[in-house]
């Protein structure tokens, strides 16, 4: 019996690339602090892929002009600069940059590229993009697209693995300090800003202290976070003495218990800020 062959049209792999967006977005915006091991290969195969494919399938939309291993490769090599580029026009935009906005200004792309690239193929007098797949044992197992796809599924499965694990840690809180609008400078002599991000499986109870080579120079009251919750902390300290920066200990402290659950090493500014008059 002769092996079967399945040609796939380049637009299934456009609707692919719009599945791929979904799949990467909706739980992005919708569930920011959940799964992300799970979401990481997608995110990536989203972001360092997609972009660059459909640019290049816009670019070259016959196979006589590009052949199939060549697209692939210059896809990932275009996404690169597509991304940096969309960063700095986002960047120049009011509005504020975050994980989501970025996400969202790549969906906006993709969906204009994959206009583009449709258009560009139903306005191709030469034949249509087409991938043949033949579905002989032999031919499958040498296939690369194939063997590309099977090791995303084993990346994911080990991705989802890891997350499952982290899941039952109980290291699943961030603590840095502060950035942002609200933060410009997190770090002077009389005070620190902290960010907590939680993401406990329930709510828990939290406090910082700041030392330095031993001594507490500042703490803060306790405070409660639910999961996927964000605080950012002002903690007012005591100038450390020097004329200069000196390393001081910020520890993050988790449900009244005695040992450190988070802990950041920092220099901070001896002599206090005053504004120019």
């Amino acid at each position: 019996m002769p092996a079967r062959t399945i040609r796939v049209p380049a637009t299934v792999t456009y609707g692919g690339c719009l599945l791929l967006a979904v799949a990467t977005g909706i739980p992005a915006v919708l569930a920011p602090h959940y799964g992300y091991g799970p979401r990481l290969p997608l995110a990536l195969a989203f972001t360092l892929f997609t972009p660059g494919y459909l640019l290049v399938c816009a670019t070259f939309p016959t196979e006589e002009s590009l052949g199939h291993l060549a697209r692939i490769s210059m896809s990932l090599a275009t996404s690169f600069p597509l991304i940096i580029v969309l960063t700095i026009l986002l960047h120049l935009t009011p509005f504020a940059r975050s994980g989501q906005a970025q996400l969202l200004a790549t969906d906006a792309l993709v969906m204009l590229l994959v206009i583009a690239a449709t258009l560009r193929q139903r306005g191709s007098t030469a034949a249509p993009l087409t991938y043949a797949l033949s579905l002989r044992a032999s031919a499958l197992r040498r296939d690369p697209f194939i063997l590309a796809a099977l090791a995303l599924v084993v990346v994911m499965a080990g991705a989802a693995l890891d997350a499952w694990r982290n899941a039952r840690s109980e290291q699943a809180t961030s603590f840095s300090l502060a950035m942002g609008e609200t933060a410009a400078n997190p770090i002077r002599a009389d005070y620190v800003i902290l960010e907590v991000q939680s993401r406990e499986r329930s709510a828990h109870t939290f406090y910082i202290d700041v030392t330095w080579r031993g001594n507490t120079i500042g703490a803060s009251a306790p405070f409660a976070l639910q999961p996927g919750q964000t605080q950012q902390v002002s903690i007012k300290a005591t100038p450390p003495p020097g004329n200069g920066p000196v390393p001081i200990d910020v520890t993050l402290m988790k449900d009244g218990a005695d040992r450190p659950y988070r802990q950041l090493h920092i220099w901070m500014r001896t002599i206090p800020f005053r504004a120019p008059e």
